[in-house]
């Protein structure tokens, strides 16, 4: 445990949101929206461990599976960082977590996902958060080596 760091709450698992979506306009769930193995994997996981769940989109922030969102194409860029920071600062402080597991790739294999990871990282340290970085395959897998207890 880290000085500073909250020590009642919920734990939330959170991974990225994905380039594959469904192309339909209207708005449908993120869980839907987004064609990815590896969200649904991290979602099952949630649920077969009682934890609250979120997709992180570099667009729209923290967002919940069922969320409806429209289709959009926008990766999180470097550049981009502190503004969604503060934006899941504001949505973290809502979901009174005290504890986030972002389960992703490793960023220096995908540069793409550095943004991502920093500004989920940032933000859970400006909230005295314990942020956990849970690297995955690229299915979604947890690897051997994590422990995210």
């Amino acid at each position: 445990m880290v000085a500073g760091m909250k020590t009642t709450g919920a734990t939330l698992y959170c991974t990225t949101c994905c380039k594959e979506k469904q192309h339909h306009e209207y708005p449908m769930p993120a869980i839907r929206r987004y064609l990815s193995e590896r969200i649904r994997c991290i979602h099952r996981k949630s649920r077969t461990d009682g934890v609250k769940f979120r997709i992180l989109s570099g667009k729209y922030g923290l967002l919940p599976p069922y969320r409806k969102i429209p289709f959009y194409d926008h990766a999180l860029l470097p550049e981009e960082v502190s503004r969604i920071s503060e934006t899941l600062q504001q949505q973290l402080s809502r979901l009174k977590v005290v504890k986030v597991v972002l389960f992703a790739k490793n960023s220096q294999k995908y540069p793409d996902w550095e943004p991502y990871c920093q500004s989920l990282y940032l933000s859970c340290t400006a909230l005295g958060i314990n942020f956990t970085l849970a690297e995955i395959t690229d299915a979604g897998h947890l690897l051997q080596n994590n422990n995210i207890e």
